[in-house]
């Protein structure tokens, strides 16, 4: 009883909560979507270049596992993967010293 009298007493503020919740809920599931897809661009890019270039450099490898960690845990898709296999199998470029 005492909580349908809280529900009935607050019920405009407990309606605006949860309109707020939503948005929310919206605009962070929006922002994790952009992320994803900005970072599945990237990778595949670097990917697609070292492919074409016929090798890779340690620091451009460690690169694009740094950038398909968040991905993944974003729920990324295969297509990376199979992407990443090919640039692992890539002859290894002797990076110089400056």
């Amino acid at each position: 009883m005492e909580s349908l009298q809280f529900t009935k007493d607050y019920w405009v503020i407990l309606c605006f909560l949860v309109s707020l919740s939503s948005y929310l809920i919206i605009q962070i599931m929006a922002l994790r979507n952009g992320i994803k897809a900005l970072l599945h661009d990237r990778i595949i890019q670097k990917c697609e270049y070292h492919i074409r270039n016929n090798r890779i450099n340690a620091d451009d490898l460690e690169e694009l596992e740094y950038l398909n960690k968040p991905y993944k845990a974003l729920g990324g898709n295969g297509t990376v993967e199979v992407m990443l296999r090919t640039v692992h199998k890539l002859p290894k470029q002797v990076q110089e010293e400056n």
